[in-house]
């Protein structure tokens, strides 16, 4: 129990330090940054994989070779949501998503390789 609210508040610290460094990510707190965390990790437990499937499906197996590629898509996908659901964060565009996909993923790698 301990290592799941220690990864969340790595991803939190993740989502507020993304939002300070890219101007096109913006939150309010710390508290919206795990609200943040947590809603898009809710949004890819129930979701992630289904359109992991879809993607696959639809552009005939290369999801699949391309793994990496298509999840930081995926991840800028439940973030953009995540922007639609919560009022105290904003994405301005799908391009400030995928960066800040990506710098999500490296800082929480990062934290989890520090602390554990």
């Amino acid at each position: 129990m301990i290592d799941f609210i220690l990864n969340w508040l790595i991803v939190a610290g993740a989502v507020w330090g993304t939002a300070q460094f890219l101007p096109g990510v913006k939150v309010d707190s710390f508290g919206s940054a795990i609200g943040v965390a947590a809603l898009v990790g809710v949004l890819n437990t129930f979701f992630g994989w289904l359109l992991f499937v879809v993607f696959g499906i639809g552009t005939l197996g290369l999801a699949w070779i391309f793994a990496f590629i298509t999840w930081w898509v995926i991840d800028a996908i439940m973030i953009k949501v995540a922007d639609s659901f919560m009022g105290s964060f904003k994405v301005d565009s799908f391009g400030w998503a995928l960066a800040a996909a990506a710098i999500i993923a490296g800082l929480s790698s990062v934290g989890r390789w520090i602390l554990f």
